[in-house]
């Protein structure tokens, strides 16, 4: 599928371009690198949220290693870790020097 493609994101922008011409504010989709197919949300249109300011600030970490990258949020602690595997289809970041 055009949408899935790890390196060309020129369909997915028509997409969204076609949706902020329809008034769309936001897209749920399936992630393409998340090998459990979690989704995604893309927000198009600051008309998605419903407060003026935020509400809620948070500092996110990311640790590039050896067996992949780790990303963690310090307040709530929470993280998510990605092994090398999971952008193995992306010939941009699989030619990457991960052993340091």
């Amino acid at each position: 599928m055009q949408w899935s493609d790890p390196t060309d994101y020129s369909h997915c922008q028509a997409l969204a371009n076609n949706a902020r011409l329809a008034m769309i504010d936001v897209i749920r989709y399936l992630s393409v690198r998340d090998p459990n197919n979690g989704l995604n949300i893309a927000i198009l249109s600051c008309r998605a949220f419903t407060k003026a300011n935020p509400i809620d600030h948070q500092t996110w970490r990311i640790h590039l290693s050896s067996s992949g990258v780790h990303v963690v949020c310090e307040n709530p602690i929470w993280g998510v870790t990605f092994d090398r595997q999971t952008f193995a289809k992306d010939p941009r970041i699989a030619a990457l020097a991960w052993e340091r």
